[in-house]
């Protein structure tokens, strides 16, 4: 995707237990892939870093209480 590349993770007790990215959740095509959906210039399915980081722990049964989250960007 040519717009600004985020990242986001989260830690606790200096601990790494999720990390993610703004873009396509996981599975679905990116903005430079065929078939990604575009609207006014804008990846459609595009989700920010923090929630891509907090969907990854969920998955990975990962519990995220108490952690902080450190991202490269401040949030919109």
């Amino acid at each position: 995707c040519p717009r600004k590349h985020v990242g986001a993770v989260i830690v606790r007790d200096k601990t790494i237990l999720s990390t993610g990215y703004n873009g396509s959740i996981r599975g679905l095509p990116h903005c430079d892939e065929v078939g990604h959906m575009m609207e006014d210039g804008h990846c459609v399915r595009t989700i920010h870093a923090e929630i891509n980081a907090i969907i990854q722990a969920a998955k990975n049964g990962t519990r995220i209480d108490g952690a902080s989250i450190y991202v490269t960007a401040s949030p919109c």
